[in-house]
């Protein structure tokens, strides 16, 4: 039996067609869910952020995957100013959890007029939603007189990051 010619183009045709489509899907996918969450594994294992917690998205057997870092525990951080600085690369974490010593000397600058990479980052983040701020004895400054901080502390806090909901903890 013979098969004519045209026949034999277009089915080859057909089949590169329907692989590129295949393809391009694929590539989608992997751009959509599965390298953002190696970009937040990359930037959390970063030495500057030793110390720094995350809580991760749950995985959808629907979505295929793309767990992202969604909360951040930044309380026994090694470096606080290194890894708040760094927010920016865990672009889908909407909440974030301090002490009120590592953060309020960043507000206390942006109060006096300076510039500060902390906030500014966190002012910049596109998903950042929520601070968490300890504000109890152990997010007091260490030293042998512990000052408490208290509403003023917070009304800082929350001129210095405006559109941002402060939870504000106070356990004494």
């Amino acid at each position: 039996m013979h098969v004519p010619r045209q026949f034999r183009l277009m089915t080859l045709l057909g089949t590169i067609a329907v692989a590129a489509l295949a393809a391009g899907g694929a590539r989608v996918w992997y751009e959509v869910k599965i390298a953002p969450q190696r970009a937040d594994e990359a930037a959390l294992a970063g030495r500057e952020m030793r110390g720094v917690v995350a809580r991760r998205s749950e995985a959808s057997a629907w979505s295929g995957g793309g767990r992202r870092a969604v909360h951040l525990w930044f309380d026994e951080a090694v470096d606080f100013d290194a890894a708040a600085s760094r927010l920016g690369e865990l672009s889908a974490v909407a909440s974030v959890q301090a002490l009120g010593r590592q953060i309020l000397p960043h507000a206390a600058a942006i109060q006096r007029g300076e510039s500060d990479a902390v906030i500014d980052a966190w002012r910049r983040h596109p998903a950042l939603r929520e601070v968490l701020i300890d504000a109890s004895v152990r997010g007091a400054p260490l030293g042998e007189v512990v000052e408490l901080y208290d509403r003023d502390d917070l009304a800082m806090l929350q001129a210095a990051l405006p559109g941002v909901k402060i939870v504000w903890m106070e356990v004494h």
